[in-house]
């Protein structure tokens, strides 16, 4: 589950990781390249159609909300920009991998709560159905990109982990690559997150944002969900974190497991993709202003 970032922030330097980290500092991905009106609601109906996805955005007083989850109906005027970055993004998998999720709903929907929460998106484990706020945090859209493959990898990751509406889940070879174990977990309530723990790299080595270290099955949704939309960061990061680049290696082979579509082709063209929306390589030193800690909390 993503908290919903508030757009009311403090000092300079927390500006620039959340710009950085929620509007594609690295220009990964920049507001411009998903906000263009030439994505056909058709082609996105075509590709939840062949994956046997729903999609909803009207919330009639007959809709039927997963226990614990609440929001309202996107304005009409906010959809379109978000159905256009939905089809953008789900245009990177391959197709059977995205069936393979078991997804039978995407849920456009304002205001999205999940068990008291405000939050960008939520993944019923146990119906199947993923929330996604589509209203506010819109001009975030590197964030709400994120926030669609963190969830979409949860979708994987939990698949088959949920028994008689209990979630049993152990990954003992992701979890043996930090160098504490288990001890690199903080495991802390989900209101205690702050904004800065979704930028990148805030002092944690072998994690790719703070908030990775809640537990392991966030650290594997965040890594993967960086790696979708902001990798010349994470390859940077790599490069001087070997910690990280060994959980990079594991995901990858995690997906490839998946699905054999998973491969390094789906890598390159991934790549190819942000290049287009006018990638270009980070600075070290940005990435090593957000490491040190300097960014105020």
């Amino acid at each position: 589950m993503h908290k919903l970032v508030e757009t009311v922030l403090s000092a300079p330097l927390r500006v620039l990781a959340l710009s950085l980290a929620f509007s594609g500092g690295a220009r990964d991905y920049t507001a411009s390249s998903v906000q263009e009106p030439d994505a056909k609601v058709d082609d996105l109906e075509g590709i939840l159609s062949r994956s046997e996805i729903s999609l909803v955005t009207t919330l009639g007083s007959g809709f039927q909300w997963t226990d614990g989850i609440t929001g309202k109906e996107v304005p009409a005027t906010r959809l379109p920009a978000y159905l256009a970055l939905l089809f953008r993004e789900l245009s990177l998998y391959p197709e059977n991998g995205l069936k393979e999720m078991g997804l039978t709903k995407i849920v456009l929907c304002t205001k999205l709560v999940s068990d008291g929460d405000s939050t960008g998106g939520v993944m019923s484990k146990g119906d199947r159905v993923l929330y996604l706020e589509a209203g506010d945090g819109s001009e975030y859209p590197a964030y709400q990109a994120k926030t669609l493959h963190h969830e979409l990898f949860h979708a994987i990751d939990l698949g088959d982990a949920v028994r008689d509406g209990t979630l049993v889940y152990v990954d003992e070879d992701w979890v043996a690559l930090n160098p504490t174990g288990e001890d690199a977990y903080t495991r802390r309530s989900f209101e205690d997150i702050g904004h800065w723990e979704w930028c990148l790299n805030l002092g944690s080595p072998g994690f790719v944002t703070a908030y990775a270290t809640m537990d392991v099955a966030e650290d594997k949704a965040e890594t993967f969900a960086n790696m979708m939309v902001l990798p010349s960061w994470v390859d940077l990061a790599c490069r001087h974190d070997t910690v990280l680049a060994s959980k990079v290696g594991r995901m990858k082979s995690i997906l490839g497991a998946y699905s054999r579509e998973f491969d390094e082709k789906f890598w390159i063209r991934m790549w190819a993709t942000r290049k287009k929306q006018g990638s270009r390589q980070p600075s070290l030193n940005a990435l090593e202003v957000l490491r040190s800690g300097a960014v105020d909390r």
